[in-house]
């Protein structure tokens, strides 16, 4: 009876205990989607701005060497040798020009530079946000895991209790024949009987 008990409680402590696996993995699967639509989201603003870098940059790197600028200075004072004022003025303003412009190629360079330095960043902010979705993937799958064998272990006590309480069955209705078949003990046999249990239990104490 005292092991039937204990197989019982086990029983129900097991039972809750797979209740309240189930719930907390309800809730880690809608934890899980939630933060993968997120995550999908993020991941997917991040490969928009990637791409969107990447054009910028080939952009920047095509206007990094234009026709244009490939007059240096050493051509320029040679073409000023004897040229009119006009002249001049028109290859001073030139000069002007390219010198712009050449600033303004360093400030893309520069640009250009923090742009890659952008898109490393978003990479490995990507890279980290997989990583996080596959070790919550694998979390799931592990405690996903631990349940089946926590129901396997219910199914294996419950058949255990089964057969325990089939055992129990058979003996009580074996101990019922064994009395049915005892003869009775005549009267005088039972009251010779519990004289003497008068005695063990109760002796005599005249000899004192």
């Amino acid at each position: 009876q005292a092991q039937r008990l204990r197989l019982e409680l086990e029983l129900e402590r097991l039972r809750l205990d797979r209740a309240n696996r189930a719930q907390q993995d309800s809730q880690h699967k809608q934890e899980l989607e939630l933060m993968e639509d997120v995550w999908r989201g993020e991941a997917q603003d991040l490969l928009t701005q990637i791409a969107q870098l990447q054009e910028e940059n080939k952009a920047l790197v095509d206007n990094l060497s234009p026709k244009s600028l490939t007059i240096t200075q050493e051509e320029i004072l040679r073409q000023e040798a004897g040229m009119s004022e006009r002249e001049r003025q028109v290859m001073k303003k030139l000069k002007e020009v390219v010198d712009k412009q050449r600033d303004e190629l360093r400030a893309k360079d520069r640009e250009l530079t923090l742009k890659n330095q952008d898109v490393e960043a978003l990479q490995q902010q990507l890279n980290r946000l997989m990583k996080i979705n596959h070790d919550l993937r694998h979390k799931v799958t592990v405690m996903d895991a631990q349940g089946r064998a926590l129901i396997e272990q219910k199914a294996e006590l419950e058949a255990l209790l089964q057969t325990r309480e089939q055992e129990t069955g058979k003996l009580r209705a074996e101990a019922g024949k064994s009395r049915d078949k005892s003869p009775r003990q005549p009267a005088h046999n039972q009251e010779e009987k519990g004289k003497v249990n008068k005695l063990l239990f109760f002796p005599s104490f005249e000899d004192d």
